[in-house]
């Protein structure tokens, strides 16, 4: 789910739906979604409420004919607006206070504890460098965040 919101890609997107459609945003789903959340490259915001890329010419010609089932560029476009809907709605009180504090480089492991996985890890060293380094951007991102969250 995270890659169908960084990369856009079709194939993601298809996939994402019919899991939805099936199985639904489970809280397992959920909370795999978030550890994955905590572990990208890109700044949690925007993959909360990504820029839509327009996605017809890879749809044409890395993903058309690949399935029986009817999935044209309008229903991977509805599955993308599902799919950041579903997310950002599943998301408690508890959930975004964690993020925000995560983004901020102030994470509080008493409820989930990701604190030894080395990607975790990784991520908020780069939080905390662009914190010392850049202290207007985190603070940009973190206000973005916090926009994002309603806090």
């Amino acid at each position: 789910m995270k890659e169908a919101l960084d990369r856009q890609h079709p194939r993601d997107l298809f996939d994402v739906r019919n899991l939805l459609n099936k199985i639904g945003f489970t809280n397992d789903i959920k909370q795999g979604f978030l550890f994955f959340l905590l572990c990208g490259k890109r700044p949690i915001h925007e993959l909360l409420q990504p820029h839509p890329i327009n996605q017809s010419t890879i749809f044409e010609s890395q993903f058309k004919g690949m399935t029986d089932a009817a999935f044209g560029y309008e229903e991977y476009e509805e599955a993308r607006v599902q799919l950041v809907k579903t997310i950002n709605k599943s998301l408690t009180t508890d959930d975004k206070s964690f993020l925000l504090a995560f983004s901020r480089g102030e994470p509080d492991w008493t409820k989930v504890n990701y604190s030894n996985f080395p990607a975790i890890r990784w991520k908020l060293l780069n939080i905390n460098k662009l914190k010392k380094g850049n202290p207007d951007k985190h603070k940009e991102q973190t206000e973005k965040l916090e926009r994002i969250l309603s806090l």
